[in-house]
């Protein structure tokens, strides 16, 4: 027994407190000595940079609720201090952290860190970027340790989102998925009832934060023209969460089918494959809706993306024109299926037979608001319609954009430049 206090009391004999003897004896008398940082922790994390060229200095701070994990392997911590960012650090048995970080532009980089015991963490960056080392970025993590578990932790939060990318016989499947500050597993379900009945691991399988994933994965060796369901699928220690049931339709041959649902007919001429109609879709192929606009007065004003139909009457136009979209819709590269792109005024110009494609008459929105086409007089016959192209044109104000006008009669086209603000249809070129 007095061996056992005399032993107990030299720290104090040697100047050094209780919790510094924990710190360098006790605490890190097991192999995973990190054990003891893991929990909810309270985080105030600053940043700034500063360019000495142009002398603008900028910073912001943030705090959060967040937590540390186990890392990858014994000694290692990951620390969730935002919503955006993680550290996954070395920890040595000292306390200190492992003194390696990267220079995010490949210049010279410095960081250090420590615990000052249990419970409060303290963590530094400095980089210097080229050209001449002028441009320089700090931060600042401080942590303070709130509970020895992980009090924020609970179910992901899941939900599936549209499917891109779909052809004859494949498809990417999306969905969001929010770990809640646990190691979350993310599949998923897909199969030709809501019964699904096969499995797939997203591309990213494992996650883990406090924020929203979009996940992903691609399916191949489906039926043509079949419907298909699809879910997300997340599991964490905590249990496991479904997202809502989708279904995507594949395409037959010789077809392509659009997020909506649409589907056209394709037709190759030449080295080109076209799709053999005009756009009727809603949405771009990420999943957003494109606005639609049928006020006058609102649709001269657009700077950004927007759709009409002829007259503003859906159900008698849509099929034989399709949507009037302005340019600003078109040049969001996203209006097209995926593997599919609006052709620009070179592919346009190179098309050799225009007479294969199938083109009824169509018009378009002008950029008052107001319509014009859609049916023409016996001699004006010849006269097809507009199409949009991806090409901008010349103009002096830069809102300039290239068209084409289609005479279906005489084979032949002819590029114009318009307003941005028009509206006109568009049809699209699989690439190459």
């Amino acid at each position: 027994m007095k061996r056992f206090l005399l032993l107990f009391f030299i720290p104090l004999f040697l100047g050094l407190s209780i919790s510094d003897c924990k710190k360098n004896e006790s605490i890190f008398s097991h192999n995973n000595y990190t054990e003891i940082y893991l929990g909810t922790w309270d985080f105030k994390y600053a940043w700034s940079n500063y360019d000495q060229m142009i002398g603008i200095r900028k910073g912001d701070s943030t705090t959060f609720t967040g937590v540390i994990y186990p890392g990858s392997s014994i000694g290692y911590i990951t620390i969730v201090y935002t919503e955006d960012n993680t550290l996954t650090k070395k920890v040595e048995s000292d306390g200190k952290i492992l003194n390696t970080c990267i220079a995010q532009n490949h210049g010279s980089a410095d960081c250090s860190g420590y615990f000052e015991g249990d419970s409060v963490l303290h963590y530094n960056t400095y980089e210097q970027f080229p050209p001449n080392q002028v441009h320089l970025y700090t931060s600042t993590l401080i942590g303070r340790k709130l509970s020895n578990s992980n009090t924020l932790n609970q179910k992901p939060k899941v939900s599936t989102t549209n499917a891109t990318g779909v052809s004859t016989t494949y498809a990417i499947l999306h969905g969001i998925v929010n770990p809640d500050f646990l190691f979350t597993t993310v599949t998923f379900e897909y199969g030709t009832s809501s019964s699904y009945g096969d499995t797939i691991s997203a591309v990213t399988k494992t996650i883990l934060g406090y924020k929203e994933f979009n996940v992903s994965v691609s399916i191949s060796g489906l039926t043509p023209g079949t419907e298909y369901h699809f879910r997300v699928k997340a599991v964490n220690s905590l249990g496991t969460t479904y997202g809502n049931d989708m279904n995507l339709n594949t395409s037959l041959p010789g077809s392509v089918i659009d997020i909506d649902g649409n589907v056209y007919k394709t037709i190759q001429i030449g080295s080109q494959i076209w799709m053999d109609g005009n756009l009727k879709v809603t949405k771009f192929n990420d999943g957003n809706t494109i606005p639609l606009e049928t006020d006058s007065s609102s649709w001269r004003k657009l700077t950004t993306p927007g759709y009409t139909w002829f007259n503003n009457d859906v159900s008698t136009y849509k099929a034989t024109m399709g949507a009037f979209y302005n340019w600003y819709a078109v040049n969001t590269g996203k209006l097209c299926p995926m593997d599919w792109h609006v052709p620009d005024s070179l592919e346009w110009s190179s098309l050799e037979n225009i007479s294969a494609l199938t083109v009824l008459p169509s018009g378009g929105r002008r950029p008052d608001g107001s319509f014009f086409g859609a049916s023409y007089p016996t001699s004006y016959e010849w006269y097809s319609g507009y199409e949009w192209t991806s090409s901008t044109a010349y103009s002096y104000n830069k809102t300039d954009a290239f068209s084409i006008f289609l005479y279906y009669s005489h084979n032949s086209l002819t590029i114009m430049n318009f307003s941005m603000n028009f509206g006109y249809p568009v049809r699209c070129i699989k690439d190459n």
